[in-house]
């Protein structure tokens, strides 16, 4: 019951702004207003003041403002009809009705302006998954890369990239890169995409250090590193990311490293319920030394990410029923070799349940599976939407992360001109949703209901103040977006019935 709280703030927040836009713009056209309600059903609590009773409902999924003369079945008192909202020009009319969901998308900018104002956290422009085969990865883009100008244009968040990128497809782009301590330059086309913007192949999906180990006669696992470590320090230097960890080991052939990690302790039998716990150990690596292209010595100790390692599987799916495992790497699939959690991911979505032939590493060892995926409906997104897809059953580790930084901005003028972006760019988006919603571009299935909203209510008020607010004015612009909707029962629909 922990998302009773955050659900009904929420909640509350959202309608009373709402029904408070109807309210005041009602108050200012002189129309009486004979009911302040928030929630439905039965009254819990009220007070009448003036010509109107305020009052807070038992259920809190909605609220309403009663006016005189609202319902063209009631009939009105000769005094009241000045105070009429039916006897009110159309335009007014208009804009009462309109007054609601313009509360909401003020409600989003306020909260918008008052973010950048404290800080928002943003994304780095660092390089982090790199597609095989796209631009990038021809002009050898790496993990940990930060673009920091394309062209004449500065780049200082990730968002800034594909503005830049999406301008200008078949067009060689000049990417200037900080690489460590190094600035380079890369020369970079970026391909068209039928029905999306031009891209490069890049996204800011950064691997967290948590290691596989694929062979046990590898340095990692002879020093008593394995597979699901994740490495938090090397030589008393903080480990954020697994490139990070990549570059200090490629540049240490020869020497013995001291890593410092994180191990979830495992029992027998395991404790499903039980959250996990972890022990930190430090292990000393010795750093073995191979040549690379350029003929150039360079440290390795045979690890790689544990990003399509098997996390878990399923027992009553594909994967579990054709025999894969825990700690199996994912290497192949059809005979073509996967590189990455979303390169699998795609390949099993995009199979409309035809078998696959999947290659798995298990101790060093190849072994072939033929499994044939099953449709399953999952949640995604900042709304939790449905989306039906293809599964085998099995969930990759796959950990990922971002780097981020507050964006701030104390010039409350810049502040605000960023919350009417943030605001106008969320409503955009909500009303492209629901086209191609009318479309049927995408199934009613997707839209997220009150049990969702509870649901990252309570996930957004677990990250923070900063996550609920956040998620607080996404979902406004959301309600106001659906409200504007000409259907009946929302003001869109009053609004053609005038």
């Amino acid at each position: 019951m922990s998302w009773v709280l955050p659900f009904i703030v929420l909640l509350g927040v959202l309608i009373f702004f709402h029904e408070l836009g109807h309210f005041l713009v009602a108050k200012y056209y002189r129309v009486g207003v004979e009911r302040f309600s928030i929630g439905f059903g039965p009254k819990l609590i009220g007070k009448r003041i003036g010509e109107t009773e305020y009052i807070v409902a038992m259920l809190p999924l909605g609220g309403y403002v009663k006016m005189i003369g609202e319902d063209p079945f009631e009939e009105v008192e000769p005094v009241d009809i000045e105070k009429s909202f039916a006897h009110k020009p159309l335009f007014q009319r208009a804009m009462i009705v309109l007054a609601g969901p313009v509360a909401n998308f003020l409600l989003a900018f306020v909260l918008y302006t008052f973010l950048y104002f404290v800080g928002l956290p943003n994304t780095l422009p660092v390089v982090g998954e790199i597609r095989p085969g796209t631009p990038a990865a021809e002009a050898g883009l790496q993990p940990g890369d930060r673009i920091v100008r394309i062209g004449e244009t500065p780049i200082r968040w990730w968002d800034d990239i594909p503005k830049v990128v999406g301008r200008h497809p078949g067009e060689p782009l000049t990417f200037e890169i900080e690489r460590g301590e190094e600035r380079i330059t890369k020369r970079i086309t970026p391909v068209e995409r039928e029905g999306a913007p031009a891209m490069i192949g890049i996204s800011p999906t950064l691997l967290l250090p948590v290691i596989g180990i694929p062979r046990q006669e590898s340095p990692a696992w002879r020093a008593g590193l394995r597979t699901g470590d994740e490495i938090t320090k090397i030589d008393g230097q903080r480990i954020e990311f697994f490139y990070e960890m990549a570059r200090i080991i490629e540049r240490s052939p020869g020497k013995t490293l001291t890593f410092t990690l994180r191990r979830q302790i495992r029992t027998t039998p395991p404790d499903l319920e039980a959250p996990p716990k972890y022990e930190t150990l430090e292990v000393a690596v010795p750093v073995a030394t191979v040549t690379d292209e350029r003929g150039l010595p360079r440290g390795t100790i045979g690890v790689e990410s544990v990003e399509l390692y098997v996390l878990g599987v399923d027992p009553e799916k594909p994967a579990a029923l054709a025999g894969i495992a825990p700690n199996d790497k994912i290497v192949a699939v059809d005979g073509k070799a996967v590189h990455t959690f979303a390169e699998f991911s795609e390949i099993v979505q995009g199979s409309e349940g035809r078998p696959l032939r999947i290659r798995i590493l298990r101790n060093g060892t190849p072994i072939e599976k033929e499994i044939q995926p099953i449709t399953a409906a999952i949640r995604h997104g900042p709304l939790r939407t449905i989306e039906k897809t293809f599964v085998i059953g099995v969930s990759l580790q796959a950990p990922y992360g971002k780097k981020t930084e507050k964006e701030r901005y104390r010039n409350p003028i810049v502040a605000l001109w960023k919350g009417v972006a943030k605001t106008g760019y969320d409503v955009a988006l909500t009303a492209g949703t629901f086209v191609q919603l009318f479309r049927r571009q995408i199934s009613i299935d997707t839209l997220g209901g009150p049990i969702v909203i509870a649901k990252i209510s309570e996930e957004s008020y677990k990250r923070g103040l900063v996550a609920y607010l956040l998620m607080m004015a996404f979902i406004s612009v959301n309600l106001g977006v659906i409200n504007l909707v000409p259907i009946p029962i929302l003001d869109g629909g009053h609004l053609l019935l005038f």
